[in-house]
């Protein structure tokens, strides 16, 4: 992220010594990169000079930046959700779809191999993620607290095993297929993430404990 941050850095404000950097130079510079990007991308940038910049006493001051907006978010009802899994039933989208449906991140299905799944329970340890040089890397999952197992249905981890593996795909394809439904199906367009938020309020609907 740091990486592809310094590619956008303009060649001038790139070009210029630490000590010559000012105020209003820092604001060109955030104006220059906000045409056209979201606030929330603007504010990624410019907190990210700013955090350089602090290793230097240069006497800055936060530029000023837009006004953050307030995303509007669709949320998949039941209907929805049952609607795309029956589109992606038999395909090699559906155990990756329905094991978002269980609340795994993107990351974590696409770093599963069969040898994670014994029984009907899934060890959740390492994620597929990638780097600045757009080559798929493992590591540890995103926080200690989402190493965990969890229980799938009878009916998915027997569909594991028939099919041999998880996903073998590219990382973004389910989320390019996932749009593909949606506008199919004439569901509004929300990202992969939305179904672990899904499966969160599902279960607290049903009354399991959110503990």
């Amino acid at each position: 992220g740091y990486k592809s941050l310094i590619r956008v850095i303009s060649d001038g404000f790139g070009g210029m010594r630490i000590n010559a950097v000012t105020g209003a130079s820092l604001q060109t510079e955030v104006n220059r990169y906000a045409k056209g990007r979201r606030p929330k991308t603007v504010k990624n940038y410019a907190h990210f000079l700013m955090a350089v910049f602090s290793f230097f006493d240069l006497g800055l001051h936060s530029p000023t930046l837009p006004k953050m907006e307030k995303p509007k978010k669709y949320f998949p009802t039941a209907e929805d959700v049952d609607a795309i899994l029956k589109e992606v039933e038999g395909t090699d989208l559906e155990v990756f779809f329905r094991l978002a449906v269980f609340g795994l991140r993107r990351s974590e299905i696409c770093a599963l191999t069969v040898e994670d799944l014994s029984g009907n329970v899934l060890t959740i340890s390492k994620a597929l993620v990638t780097d600045g040089e757009n080559q798929n890397v493992l590591k540890g999952t995103k926080t200690t607290e989402s190493t965990r197992t969890i229980k799938i249905d009878d009916n998915l981890a027997n569909l594991i095993r028939k099919q041999g593996y998880i996903w073998k795909g590219h990382i973004a394809t389910p989320y390019k297929n996932l749009q593909r439904i949606q506008d199919k199906l004439g569901i509004p367009r929300f990202p992969l993430h939305t179904f672990r938020h899904f499966m969160a309020s599902y279960l607290h609907y049903q009354g399991v404990p959110d503990k």
